[in-house]
């Protein structure tokens, strides 16, 4: 995982054993206060966000093995 704090993203790289196992990844950020997590991005498609703060991207695995996930922190 690195920031880009001038961009305002986090990116993480997830790759698994073997595709579709487990069948949900979350994923935590954890932005600076009073940064919050905005959105995120999986392969390109979004995320849903969740977690008690706000903060995690759920992945459903699919099919797919790796995982490249962007984060919008604001």
């Amino acid at each position: 995982m690195a920031a880009k704090k001038e961009t305002k993203r986090v990116i993480a790289s997830v790759e698994l054993e073997r595709p579709g196992a487990p069948k949900e990844l979350h994923l935590k950020f954890r932005p600076p206060v009073p940064r919050v997590l905005r959105s995120a991005m999986v392969n390109g498609r979004p995320a849903r966000i969740g977690g008690p703060h706000d903060d995690t991207a759920i992945i459903t695995t699919g099919n797919t093995q790796r995982f490249d996930v962007v984060g919008l922190v604001a």
